[in-house]
């Protein structure tokens, strides 16, 4: 949020700090307006990649470990390390042979307790050859260069110049193939596919707003994802300086890898299949724990709902209106004078009580939290962490002390583990009032009025008592910051499921928070670069992420609204926020037509929760997103691969939502592999094709299913509390062969974890007899219906001789155009006889 209205008239700041509570930041407006021009200075670049050091030629190696091997080279040493079959770790020191255990922020330490798989070694005429079952790492004599090939000796990824360094850099060059792609990289205002252009890794608040051109943003993840011939794999680089990724930028057909310092440490990660990268490296970096049902739930923010009677009749409104909502955020005019972990008892004179009333309409309250630290004699929580040593400090001793909201602020060292546990104890008022989640802000960290608008990088870190300068702390800042906030809302609240959401992070962000695309434009091209932004948070490992509908900058259009509504009805975060100099953007701000255009889009959402919380635990468990781009489900069918217009949403939901201004219809491609059915209409079709569907503003977004799956349904509720009085869940079957599940646990506490859960696998099989749907279930959870509503979808009219459900005969149901409904029991085997 770090200089939200930068680029405002100077005017309209003004007349903003008139009405907000006091900003004096250190030397005034002046220092404010000077950080916004400096946020955009470049940052250091890497030298040419082909004038760095190199190891040059294999003199020896040695095998130091069952599944680790040194090479000793001409200039430094190498260690290859087989984590797993399909994880390769390769290491590079210039000057020792050792390599100890290696500290890592992103890498979980349950991978260093992890079984070593076993590797072969072959001394070939020109290549050492190590290998396990997946893989095949050849490291050529002649210049040190290092191959990696599948297990039938084809090449995935090949090596296009080698390891590089000097007193400042280190670095490598792969190859990149002229039909490669390349993914990844957290957050970059571009499309899915990033190739052809060099991206700073480095977290950065780009001062209010964002365009295309910007670069970086406010998240920062080495890693990057491609395919060769079809067969995916990824690179992470575990290095937390900043960071340059070269995608076929300065040579067409390299990957040049730079970071400015530290280890050259990286993990090579094969597939074949995308889902399978991803899996892996979310087994390297942490899968997301699951958060609370009504992290799904609509959410409405903006900057700032600024009074207890103004949230009260927000809530009012949603209610009234009939338009679900479960979360209401209060921005930074809850605090008095912007002091984190306050409130302004003038605004809010009894927010405990506020909160409870609340309570029984369902609404949850996230308030926004920044790691700045007013500096007042006055302000408790400042003099507690000083009296405690819990900031930062620069080199002669001092603690640092920046300019943000508030003014002159310390910042706490989140990397000291003692410091993290003083921070969580800060939350305790807050969680006693009530207050269901936060929303961790301006954690770059954003500092006002220095050059690169955050801390000097010559800022000391404990860093897990390993001591390191900002320079290396500073990409892990917003991602310890989370890991504070999380782990004390676990601890004040051990049986709740907590839920923050972080401006900033780093590779293993999802282990402690939700992300999103922060403050971007009310524009339709920032509408299109959502949808790929929240894909490349996906396919970074980060697969619970959304964007601020409408967009934060800016007024949308009616139409732009609307559209934007639509989209984020298929993010894993469905979340409206809004700058406080722009008109609100409440479903009904813009008139009655985009008012039930809205409504629509949530209710949508609603009915469909069951099949979001079910996709929303695979990803916790598995590591594939939520939110998918068409190739990671069809990756076999090429026309999958540049398409970036339409999505998955697990595996089985097909979503096309219009992405551009009046659109009365557009094109969608059914892949090959699968049938489709429309959800709308009920009409069929075989994939492989493309087709044009309706697409008006008053029209619903275009979505299709997959044939042979069952996505399940709930009645239309307006927050998710209420979801324990439903008294059927509706499944909705495709005809055709497949296999299909539903998760459920009560939404809110842990218990999952020890086995209270209802987890339902769908097998679904249909032929000319008929059709037969076995259930297979684990889990110890009873969820509070009785009864199962079904409705088969099929290409054509159904007339049943008999429906049988576990051996009883079904006496009614409903025929329909396409198929028909009827309700049975909880049962294990249902057949239909045609």
């Amino acid at each position: 949020m770090l200089l939200r209205s930068a680029r405002y008239s100077i005017q309209k700041a003004h007349a903003e700090l008139k009405f907000a509570d006091p900003f004096h930041p250190r030397d005034g407006l002046g220092v404010w307006w000077e950080a916004v021009k400096k946020s955009g200075e470049p940052l250091p670049a890497p030298p040419p990649f082909s004038g760095l050091n190199t190891p040059g030629e294999i003199q020896s190696w040695r095998q130091t470990e069952p599944n680790a091997v040194v090479i000793v080279a001409e200039i430094g040493y190498i260690e290859i390390t087989a984590i797993a079959p399909a994880i390769i770790r390769v290491r590079f020191n210039p000057s020792h042979s050792t390599f100890p255990a290696p500290f890592s922020y992103a890498v979980q330490p349950e991978v260093a307790e992890w079984k070593p798989p076993a590797i072969s070694i072959e001394k070939g005429e020109t290549a050492l050859n190590i290998s396990t079952d997946a893989l095949t790492v050849r490291v050529h004599y002649a210049e040190g260069l290092i191959d990696f090939l599948d297990s039938d000796g084809n090449p995935v990824n090949t090596d296009g110049g080698g390891i590089g360094w000097n007193d400042d850099w280190v670095g490598i060059s792969r190859t990149l193939p002229a039909d490669s792609p390349a993914f990844g990289l957290g957050e970059h205002a571009q499309p899915v596919n990033l190739r052809g252009k060099t991206y700073p890794v480095w977290a950065r608040d780009p001062g209010g707003h964002y365009h295309t051109s910007t670069d970086p943003l406010y998240q920062a993840h080495p890693w990057l994802v491609s395919l060769h011939q079809n067969r995916a794999f990824g690179i992470f680089l575990d290095n937390t300086r900043l960071s340059h990724f070269d995608l076929g930028d300065s040579h067409p057909k390299r990957a040049i890898i730079s970071a400015n310092g530290g280890e050259l440490r990286y993990y090579f990660i094969f597939g074949p299949q995308l889902r399978d990268v991803l899996a892996r490296f979310s087994q390297l970096t942490g899968t997301m724990p699951l958060p609370p049902l009504w992290a799904l739930g609509y959410h409405q923010a903006r900057w700032s709902y600024k009074t207890e009677t103004e949230v009260l009749e927000l809530a009012r409104e949603f209610r009234q209106r009939k338009i679900p909502c479960d979360t209401i955020y209060l921005d930074i005019h809850y605090m008095q004078d912007y002091r984190v972990f306050s409130w302004n008892k003038k605004r809010f004179p009894n927010p405990a009580e506020m909160m409870k009333t609340l309570r029984p309409d369902g609404f949850k309250i996230v308030t926004i939290i920044d790691p700045g630290i007013k500096a007042d004699k006055l302000n408790d929580v400042a003099e507690d962490g000083l009296k405690k040593d819990v900031f930062v400090k620069m080199p002669d001793e001092s603690v640092f002390k920046g300019p943000v909201w508030p003014g002159d602020c310390y910042f706490p060292d989140f990397t000291n583990p003692q410091v993290r546990i003083w921070w969580g104890e800060q939350f305790r008022q807050l969680v006693d009032d009530g207050v269901a989640g936060f929303w961790t802000d301006m954690n770059e960290p954003a500092v006002f009025g220095y050059g690169d608008a955050t801390m000097p990088r010559t800022a000391l870190h404990d860093f897990e008592g390993r001591f390191a300068t900002h320079a290396e702390a500073h990409n892990v800042y917003g991602l310890q910051m989370a890991r504070a906030t999380h782990d004390a809302i676990g601890t004040l609240r051990p049986n709740r499921r907590p839920f923050v959401l972080s401006r900033s992070g780093f590779s293993g962000i999802q282990r402690y928070a939700a992300v999103w695309t922060a403050d971007i434009e009310s524009t339709w091209e920032h509408l299109a670069l959502n949808l790929s932004m929240v894909l490349q948070f996906g396919l970074s490992g980060v697969p619970f992420s959304g964007a601020d509908i409408g967009g934060f900058y800016g007024t949308p259009t009616p139409e732009l609204y609307a559209r934007w509504m639509q989209l984020g009805a298929f993010f894993p975060l469905y979340r409206t926020h809004c700058a406080d100099t722009f008109p609100r953007q409440e479903p009904w701000s813009f008139g009655a037509e985009v008012e039930a255009i809205s409504r629509r889009a949530i209710e949508m959402r609603y009915r469909l929760l069951p099949y979001f919380y079910t996709v929303l635990h695979h990803a916790t468990t598995t590591g594939v997103p939520m939110v998918r781009p068409m190739l990671m489900e069809f990756q076999d069918d090429p026309r999958t691969h540049a398409l970036d217009d339409q999505f998955m949403v697990g595996s089985d939901l097909l979503a096309a939502p219009v992405l551009t201004p009046a659109t009365e219809s557009r094109a969608v491609y059914l892949p090959a592999g699968a049938d489709w059915f429309n959800y709308h209409s009920g009409e069929f079709f075989n994939g492989g094709q493309t087709i044009t569907v309706a697409a008006k503003l008053s029209d619903p977004p275009p979505m299709f299913i997959r044939a042979g799956a069952i996505i399940p349904h709930w009645d239309l509720i307006q927050h998710t509390e209420q979801f324990a009085t439903l008294p059927t869940v509706h499944l909705h079957y495709y005809l055709g062969d497949g296999d299909s599940w539903l998760y459920e646990d009560d939404g809110k506490g842990k218990e999952y974890q020890h086995g209270r859960y209802k987890r339902t696998r769908f097998i679904c099989r249909s032929d000319d007899s008929g059709i037969r749907i076995t259930t297979r279930t684990d889990g110890k959870y009873a969820p509070p219906y009785d009864t199962l509503t079904w409705h088969i979808h099929s290409p054509q009219a159904i007339s049943p001789l008999a429906i049988i459900a576990d051996d009883v005969a079904i006496t009614e149901w409903d025929i329909e155009p396409h198929g028909i409904t009827f309700r049975t029991p909880i049962i294990q085997r249902l057949e239909i006889r045609r």
